[in-house]
């Protein structure tokens, strides 16, 4: 149940191995400050730069020349910090970074890929995020930098970088839908980063596999690397912290469908602008994990996440099977929950009727033989209605007629 989102911080299993990526090519000069890249393919990646550039993405071949530049007319890099992609063909471009903890709303943009790398310019969708925070934050509450983010069953996650006093090496993971609007986030959850100190372990990109089931968060001389069981939220699992041998400003990470490429920024006192490379086999190899293994994909789609009156859910199932939900807060407080129903193998469309339900942002879970998939979901309208239609069900119920 979704209980795995609040309840599931048990203390996990840590292991320590060494990583050796290699060196592929030194960037052009115009990403010596790369902060975020995606693997197109396993010879072409596409890069952004951090604040202060221009709003604007480069396709980059493994020789590490710029094949073309691709811009959002409507974007301004205040400080792009990450980049991360769906199944259907979107990428999403995270304007996170809050070096001194005092943005209150940061944004997100979303392009169809196959529309930016067509033209020299492009408009993109946006995805506003309001803190749920006091600005600026007290030393202790300062965990509102973030350069992760991550595309999941229809959700985007941040996992910040911690520039808390004193530093405790946790990061803070962040979830909303992945659909353009304006949402208020708070941490949904965190993840404590093994590692020495505060400059060498705190999170400066992220990746996901969902055919591995391997998350991968970056750091300046380590990549923590989290493999889960297809009933965990992907943050969760088996923890293993990856050296690497070489310490300079990493600030990028991604795979693609044989390879996982890195890359670090030029900076002051250490060597970077780089591009480095490795075999995803050796990356299994090295985490002791079936390369071949795939979850199983039930093609769990909501047709809308936005709703004021029902959720509209639809499903295949490859075989015989059960299914149930739940709808909680992100305290993990319960709203609503459907008992399990036995279903047969195919196709299955139902309806979760929400038009009682105070508006809010919730996690929808839906469980398939016993395996979670949790979505983000808003429910919006009129609060006071459903309040009222709340307090008329109950009454059905303690006085019926």
């Amino acid at each position: 149940m979704i209980r795995i989102l609040i309840l599931l911080a048990f203390a996990f299993k840590v292991t320590a191995q060494s990583l050796t990526p290699e060196f592929v090519c030194d960037l052009p000069e115009i990403l010596k400050e790369n902060s975020g890249l995606i693997v197109v393919n396993d010879s072409t990646i596409l890069f952004h730069n951090d604040s202060g550039n221009d709003a604007c993405l480069y396709l980059v071949n493994d020789r590490c020349e710029i094949l073309s530049k691709h811009c959002l007319a409507n974007a301004k890099n205040v400080d792009w910090e990450a980049i991360t992609r769906d199944t259907r063909g979107n990428i999403f471009i995270g304007d996170i970074g809050n070096n001194r903890n005092n943005r209150s709303q940061t944004i997100i943009y979303r392009v169809r890929l196959e529309n930016l790398l067509r033209d020299s310019l492009s408009y993109a969708d946006e995805i506003r995020l309001n803190y749920l925070e006091d600005f600026p934050p007290p030393a202790h509450r300062q965990m509102f930098d973030a350069e992760a983010l991550v595309w999941h069953n229809d959700s985007l996650f941040i996992f910040s970088k911690n520039r808390r006093e004193p530093y405790d090496g946790v990061s803070w993971v962040f979830g909303f839908p992945d659909i353009p609007g304006e949402y208020a986030i708070s941490p949904i959850d965190s993840i404590k980063i093994p590692g020495m100190g505060r400059m060498l372990s705190w999170v400066t990109d992220a990746a996901y596999d969902a055919g591995s089931r391997v998350l991968l968060l970056l750091g300046s001389n380590q990549i923590t690397a989290i493999h889960h069981e297809a009933d965990q939220v992907f943050w969760r699992g088996t923890q293993h912290r990856l050296s690497l041998p070489m310490i300079s400003q990493k600030e990028a990470i991604g795979f693609g469908s044989a390879v996982l490429y890195l890359s670090d920024e030029q900076f002051s006192g250490l060597p970077g602008g780089k591009l480095y490379r490795l075999p995803k086999k050796l990356l299994f190899k090295t985490l002791e994990i079936d390369p071949l293994l795939q979850p199983i994909d039930f093609g769990i789609r909501i047709r809308e996440k936005i709703v004021d009156d029902h959720f509209d859910i639809s499903f295949n199932l490859p075989y015989n099977t059960w299914m149930a939900y739940e709808l909680l807060t992100y305290q993990g407080e319960q709203r609503l929950i459907n008992k399990p129903r036995d279903l047969n193998a195919g196709f299955h469309r139902i309806e979760i009727p929400v038009g009682h339900i105070f508006p809010d942002i919730y996690i929808l879970n839906i469980i398939i033989d016993g395996i979670p998939s949790a979505f983000i979901v808003r429910k919006t309208g009129d609060a006071k209605k459903a309040i009222e239609e709340f307090r008329q069900e109950q009454e059905k119920v303690i006085f019926p007629k």
